[in-house]
């Protein structure tokens, strides 16, 4: 038996055994896997479950459409973004920049938690042309721990370019959470 299916199978004794019904158990090892809280989804696992066309379906299940039947899976979703750190592609990428995009403008928590998944990957990716993206989530008032992951994103990045934007939010952030988060982006930021 593979790691991947051994995954799978555990997932679905646990639920048999919690006396979740069939219909909850997902049957797709890739869902197996991105529905897991306690694995990792790192990329040579999730081709080992979707076999040669797991990039793809991890791209399409991080844009969790209405007609895969997974929009209200945000778990899934989540570390479908998550997982597409270690997907250094374009389509990837583009997949990230409009999860940020869909959660502009609103305060509903899990488009937040959308927000800071596909944050934490484009920081995980290392783009430098990234940076005023993620320099924009440091004013993000509605959710502190977007701002903090947007810092932490900034600091993974490298980028000089993210310097100014956390100094000035460091002024008047008011949150210590947030504020540690810049401090810590900085230090690995300035020599």
């Amino acid at each position: 038996m593979t790691p991947v299916r051994g995954a799978a199978m555990a997932l679905v004794l646990v639920g048999a055994g919690l006396g979740l019904s069939r219909a909850a158990e997902p049957t797709d090892p890739l869902i197996a896997i991105l529905s897991a809280i306690d694995v990792a989804p790192t990329p040579e696992l999730l081709a080992a479950a979707g076999g040669p066309d797991a990039a793809t379906r991890v791209r399409e299940l991080a844009a969790a459409t209405d007609d895969l039947g997974l929009a209200n899976d945000v778990g899934v979703r989540v570390r479908a973004l998550r997982a597409l750190a270690g997907d250094p592609s374009p389509e990837a990428h583009a997949r990230l920049l409009e999860a940020l995009d869909a959660g502009a403008g609103t305060t509903l928590g899990s488009s937040v938690v959308v927000m800071g998944a596909a944050a934490e990957a484009l920081g995980d990716l290392g783009d430098p042309a990234d940076v005023p993206r993620l320099a924009a989530l440091l004013e993000f008032e509605p959710s502190r721990d977007l701002r903090a992951i947007a810092a932490r994103a900034l600091g993974a990045i490298g980028s000089p370019a993210a310097i100014d934007p956390l100094r000035e939010r460091l002024l008047r952030e008011p949150r210590e959470q947030v504020r540690l988060a810049i401090t810590e982006a900085l230090r690995a930021l300035e020599p």
